[in-house]
Formats: C-alpha cells, structure tokens, sequence
C-alpha cells in the first residue's frame, strides 16, 4: 500500500521508521503545513506537501496516517475518508464522542478502513495477555488496575499536553492506554464510571484516577497523570490467577500465577519499532475488505470515548 503522512512531528517519525520495514509498505508522501524543508531533506523519495488537502487529493495514496495534534483529528480524518482513503488515525480518535461516532459512521458509508491507532494492544505481550484470559486461564476477572503518569512539570506551557487548544491533557494523551485495556479486558461500557483528580490553572486536566464498574463485581481502578512520573504497571485479577505487566503499553513480559506461585514470561518486540505491529495489522485489515480490526473495533473506540468525555465532565464540573 501507498502511505500519505499528515503531520510531521516526533510520533511521525517513529511510524515511519515502522513503516520501512513492513513490505510492500511504500511512504509516497507527507504533509506537514511547517516542516516541508525537513521532508524534503529527511525523505527525498517522498513527495512533500505544505498542504494536507493536497495529499488527500493524491490517487496514488491507498491509505493516509494521522498523528496532528488531538483538537484537528475529526476534520483530517473525514476528509481523508472523503477522498476514498483507508485512515490510521492517533488516538484519540475524537475529543468527543460525537466526533468519533461521525468518523466511524463515515467510514462504514464509504466502505473504508478506519482505526484509532492504539498500538499497545498489537504487541506480543498484549497479545499473549488476551490469549490467556479468552483461554479463561484466569477464571472470571474481577479487577483491571492500570497506571500511566510521567513528570511534564518542565513542558513548555505552550506545548500540545498543555495547550488547551490543543485538546491537552493527561487522560486524552495518556489516560486513554488504561482505558482502552479495562475496555479490551471488560469489553463492555461501564455502568458506573467516577474520576477524581486534579487541573491546572488553565482548566486542563493533569491526574487522575478513574474507577469503572462493570457489574458482578467486575471493577476498573485507573491512573493516568502528566505530572508525575509513576510504574506504569497494569494487573488482571481472576478468580483463579493474575496477570502483571510491567510497563503494560510497551512492555515486553507478562507475570502469570497466584500469590503464592508465578511465572514470568518474556515476550520481547521482535520487529523494528513497536508501531511496526499496528501497521501490520491495517494490512490484514484492507487485504481483508475490512473497514475495521477486530483488535481495535469501532466500538471500543465510542466505548473510549464515551468514558473519557464522562471522567473529564466529572473533573471539570
């Protein structure tokens, strides 16, 4: 497939060096409205734009990735989906869930792919994690706890985690990995949902903790933060063992047993990036006619959303 990049920051040059290494994967251009120079120096096979409708207007690109700040996801992803391209979009998807509702909605109009780029839940670990509880080696599971804090005191306060204007915050820009493993685990919308936590004097959320219940005693307890550093740890708890990941959105091993006995398995990132496996799949995805992944469904992305908008109204209120 033909790849057309809008946007040229940090997290697009991860992808791409993801991209290099799928086959028949081919960068054909990138958009970026202030980094052309560094398009054209860094990638002179590819076509720059200083235009994003330009790339959208390109009939040799099959499939557009998008990593623009949060705020300008809805508008980039519709008219990618417009012109008849297959989008990969950074989460979150949509800073509401109307938005996200509409993309998807657009997207099954069209008969086009559309996935909301969580990558965590593609690698090995991950991966194995799911396989064990859909091989209900964890009998029934009762609690989901997950954590994901940095220290972002020193960021620029004009930076997209601090700009309001960006859709800055801690739980659209890291709260959401939580989220999206209680969902994954669950894969049901909560019927309760209760955040606490704590803004910054323009309003934007900086930590929080979100509980989730998911009836018969099913319950998710969830960190997420952007001014302290913290383990970013993820645990699984069933009636009949437990699974750990250390680093559970990036890690590479998982802990499986009961208190009193367990093993620690190791599941290492064999391909050169980590974003390398959520390409892979948007490849089985279109080879396959579909307009979604059933790692990453169109559903869990509007039970996101739904959660996030609910913890952030709580926060705000």
């Amino acid at each position: 497939m033909n790849w057309g990049l809008i946007a040229y920051g940090h997290i697009a040059k991860k992808f791409i060096a993801s991209l290099q290494i799928i086959e028949d994967a081919t960068l054909t251009a990138i958009a970026s409205i202030t980094n052309t120079d560094a398009i054209k120096n860094d990638h002179p096979n590819a076509i720059a734009y200083n235009s994003y409708d330009a790339l959208f207007a390109n009939p040799d690109i099959d499939i557009v990735y998008i990593s623009t700040t949060h705020n300008y996801h809805k508008e980039n992803v519709l008219k990618a989906l417009h012109a008849g391209k297959h989008v990969l979009c950074e989460k979150p998807l949509g800073i509401h869930p109307e938005e996200t509702k509409e993309m998807i909605a657009l997207a099954k109009e069209k008969n086009l792919f559309l996935m909301e780029a969580i990558w965590t839940r593609f690698l090995p670990a991950y991966t194995k994690m799911k396989q064990h509880i859909d091989n209900n080696e964890l009998g029934d599971i009762k609690l989901v706890k997950a954590d994901f804090s940095f220290d972002g005191t020193e960021l620029d306060p004009s930076s997209r985690l601090k700009n309001p204007a960006f859709a800055a915050g801690a739980i659209w820009d890291v709260g959401l990995y939580p989220i999206s493993m209680a969902v994954d685990i669950f894969d049901a919308m909560p019927t309760e949902i209760i955040c606490n936590g704590f803004l910054d004097e323009k309003g934007v959320d900086i930590r929080s903790t979100t509980v989730l219940k998911f009836g018969k005693g099913e319950q998710a307890v969830l960190h997420c933060g952007i001014d302290l550093g913290t383990i970013h740890t993820g645990e699984i708890l069933g009636t009949k063992q437990f699974i750990q990941l250390s680093k559970f959105w990036q890690g590479e091993n998982l802990r499986i047993g009961t208190w009193q006995d367990s093993t620690l398995y190791e599941y290492p990132i064999d391909l050169a990036t980590s974003f390398s496996y959520e390409i892979k799949a948007c490849y089985e995805a279109v080879s396959n006619n579909w307009i979604e992944h059933p790692k990453m469904t169109h559903r869990h992305s509007t039970i996101i959303a739904d959660i996030m908008e609910n913890a952030l109204l709580q926060l705000k209120s």
